[in-house]
């Protein structure tokens, strides 16, 4: 898994978003990057079921801007 930083500026608005393949996976915004970690990992079980081929493509996102992430 990636660790990501973009549009990344001081301040109390930072968190962490959950992509594959460049994409956000949900809406959800994490506050610690452990949280991210968590959810990532659960994707990569799920994806290690159905479809192998992205495993590699799991990111994670830490942002100032979420809303900019589609």
């Amino acid at each position: 898994m990636k660790l990501i930083k973009r549009n990344l500026s001081k301040g109390p608005k930072q968190c962490y978003v959950v992509t594959r393949d460049g994409r956000r996976i949900e809406h959800i915004n994490y506050k610690s990057q452990a949280d991210a970690e968590n959810r990532a990992s659960i994707l990569s079980d799920m994806l290690k079921q159905w479809d192998q081929t992205t495993l590699h493509k799991i990111a994670i996102v830490h942002t100032s801007q979420p809303e900019k992430i589609y």
